[in-house]
């Protein structure tokens, strides 16, 4: 018997799933949280031209939206939201987009730094699931999504606290316990 067949007799036979597959997302999920992604910001971009000059990143985990960026107005705030929250297969959204001119090259980079820096640490804790969470930094505030229990959350919020530049940790987690 091949393998892939011996999985799925294994996924479907009732004792194959056990407590140590909660919070891990399938093949399924990964592509459906990148569809979302790619059409709330294809469509966001396309809904107003005011939109090229604001800088807006869109992040999906199991259906979770976050929005995160720069834009000039509160009026393209709501309107980045709503038309996130028409994108099919979306749970709920997280509109974190600040009213204000885009953040500078040096502070995108410093973000991408943190993040790096959050992941990694998390990666090396053993006893912790790093793999079932995303990590996204704006202007040094640490968005901590994924599929955890309260008990990992609460790790994952005091290793990321001795990340030197956090400013902020915004927990986007969908509890599993």
């Amino acid at each position: 018997m091949s393998t892939a067949c011996s999985s799925l007799i294994l996924a479907t036979s009732g004792s194959g799933l056990t407590d140590t597959h909660h919070g891990k997302r399938t093949l399924g999920s990964r592509i459906e949280d990148q569809s979302i992604e790619a059409k709330t910001l294809i469509n966001i971009q396309n809904s107003d031209p005011a939109f090229k000059h604001s800088h807006i990143v869109v992040v999906s985990y199991d259906g979770y939206t976050l929005l995160t960026g720069q834009t000039s107005s509160g009026a393209l705030k709501r309107k980045a939201g709503d038309i996130a929250k028409k994108i099919r297969h979306v749970e709920r959204v997280y509109n974190e987009i600040a009213v204000s001119g885009p953040t500078s090259l040096p502070a995108r980079l410093n973000d991408a730094w943190i993040t790096t820096k959050v992941k990694t640490s998390l990666f090396l804790h053993q006893d912790f699931p790093a793999s079932h969470t995303k990590i996204v930094t704006e202007n040094s505030t640490v968005y901590l999504m994924g599929l955890l229990t309260e008990k990992e959350t609460d790790k994952a919020v005091n290793i990321i606290k001795r990340t030197y530049g956090v400013q902020k940790i915004v927990r986007l987690v969908k509890y599993i316990d």
